[in-house]
């Protein structure tokens, strides 16, 4: 059977604006014959379309998939719904770490991080992790926002390749191929994701010993309390920033960014517009005009950030498919029906209020092929944070308003396992990591990466944590509709804030086409 190549267009448009709850819609025809999905793939050209051109980057972990919220997969003459991926961004963060441990073709790809990690023990802090910062010297994250010589911002169109992982796809399942004739075709409906959530600004360039160090992103940072004199050579006022050896493609700004520089002498700071960059010596010289106001002379505990966030994206998209065009001898006996088997994972909701020593998360599934469940914890606060977004990174066990330090679960009236255990603990650590690798592999998956073993990163959580729990090793499944299960959390300290959970309940689907009865999805 020879294959073909089509390049799809969304039906509702080319070119969108990133925006939560934007649409992109592509239409597969039954008639292309049997997609073969493994070599069909998303072309994505994302532009930076920041109004005062503030450098960001696709999110470390996720790549350009952090620019899909969800997926919905409809058949596309009948209606009926077959998929849905919530939180594909997410599980699209969380794979990456996990189930690579070279992840070059990553960064070539999908644009991910040159690191691709959660969290950093070595960021400054030993005893608790700090989520990974984009650093501006590094090439993958200059992708979306490289700069000219002269500071000026040079943002283009940048193209990104990732497949569409999803069941229907065959992602997490043995390569066959697709039935479209039964499936009377498909609709993929592709939900884009907030920018100030997929979207990291880039970290300016810290300076030389001595001088107070210098932020684009944090008005709240600490810094150092010394003197920092602002010059006024030129008639524009000006300041100095970066380590050694750093070009301006890498030290965080571009002309035409608005900052906000703060000062102990001056609390509420000025507003001003970079108006030029250039480097002298192993240095960045920042300059920015207008009047020197409250900047004038010697300033101490200095402060710069960005003057708004400012985060914003433009995508093209297309979708390639490969497909098969059956003999022709072979048409009749696809239109006689199909029961199409696929994995895929169900998403539930949960609140954990502030101020609780235990809490209960129930999990309502239906799923009647059961695999493994996999929950992900995360306070709603840094959802937006322009460093890197809460919602990737979740929180960690040893989160000063989280504290927890028990997990069990409680499913067909069983305690699994048997003594709770806490993931705070280091030497139960292998424990939680373990739960993890066994609920993967329930999915097709290995792990390959379960952190940074750098140094004291060897003792934390640098990838997502995930709380996981493996139902049934294949090829079998759990019957878990009527089990009732439950998640039994405790925390050594009253939770300090509330947090969300989401909890994947991964299960075999089964579509079954039929060409007299129609198309129905079995849970």
């Amino acid at each position: 059977m020879n294959s073909k190549i089509f390049s799809l267009v969304p039906t509702n448009g080319t070119e969108f604006v990133g925006k939560l709850g934007q649409k992109i819609i592509f239409e597969v025809e039954p008639s292309i014959g049997l997609l073969k999905a493994r070599e069909s793939y998303l072309v994505l050209n994302v532009l930076n379309t920041s109004s005062d051109f503030s450098r960001t980057t696709l999110n470390n972990m996720a790549g350009v998939s952090s620019l899909i919220s969800r997926v919905d997969i409809y058949s596309l003459k009948s209606g009926q719904h077959l998929e849905t991926m919530e939180n594909y961004d997410l599980w699209s963060a969380v794979e990456h770490q996990y189930l690579y441990q070279d992840k070059t073709n990553l960064r070539a790809m999908e644009g991910v991080g040159a690191d691709c990690y959660a969290n950093n023990a070595n960021a400054g802090n030993t005893t608790q992790v700090a989520p990974v910062a984009a650093d501006p010297s590094a090439l993958e994250s200059n992708l979306l926002s490289p700069c000219l010589k002269n500071g000026d911002a040079k943002y283009n169109f940048r193209q990104f390749i990732t497949p569409l992982k999803c069941g229907i796809m065959r992602y997490w399942d043995d390569e066959k191929l697709v039935p479209l004739l039964n499936l009377l075709g498909l609709r993929i409906e592709i939900t884009l994701q907030d920018p100030k959530i997929c979207l990291q600004t880039l970290n300016a360039r810290t300076t030389p010993a001595g001088v107070p160090t210098l932020n684009s992103i944090a008005s709240t940072l600490a810094h150092a309390d010394a003197t920092f004199a602002f010059n006024n050579n030129d008639g524009t006022d000006q300041f100095i920033t970066s380590t050694a050896n750093c070009s301006i493609n890498d030290c965080g700004f571009a002309v035409g960014n608005s900052i906000t520089i703060m000062s102990t002498e001056s609390a509420a700071g000025e507003t001003k517009t970079i108006t030029a960059i250039e480097l002298v010596g192993s240095a960045c010289k920042i300059s920015f005009g207008g009047a020197q106001g409250a900047l004038g002379g010697a300033r101490t505990g200095v402060k710069v950030k960005h003057a708004a966030d400012t985060r914003a994206y433009k995508v093209k998209p297309e979708f390639r498919v490969v497909s098969v065009q059956p003999p022709a001898g072979e048409v009749g006996s696809l239109v006689r029906g199909i029961n199409y088997q696929f994995t895929t994972y169900d998403l539930f909701f949960n609140t954990i209020p502030s101020s609780v020593r235990k809490h209960q998360i129930e999990i309502p599934s239906v799923a009647t092929k059961a695999q493994c469940l996999m929950t992900f914890i995360h306070t709603t606060s840094g959802e937006q944070d322009e460093d890197s977004s809460s919602y990737y990174t979740n929180s960690i066990p040893d989160n000063a308003n989280l504290n927890l330090n028990s997990i069990q679960y409680h499913i067909d009236g069983r305690l699994i396992p048997v003594r709770a255990y806490n993931p705070k603990h280091k030497a139960e650590k292998i424990i939680a990591q373990h739960e993890v690798a066994k609920a993967l592999s329930t999915i097709n998956r290995e792990p390959q990466d379960l952190g940074n073993a750098d140094a004291q990163n060897l003792e934390q959580y640098t990838n997502t944590f995930m709380l996981a729990r493996e139902l049934a090793r294949p090829p079998y499944v759990y019957p878990l509709a009527e089990a009732e299960p439950q998640i039994r959390l405790g925390f050594s300290a009253n939770t300090g804030s509330s947090f969300t959970s989401r909890t994947l309940v991964w299960s075999k689907k089964v579509v079954v086409a039929d060409p007299t009865s129609g198309i129905k999805v079995l849970h």
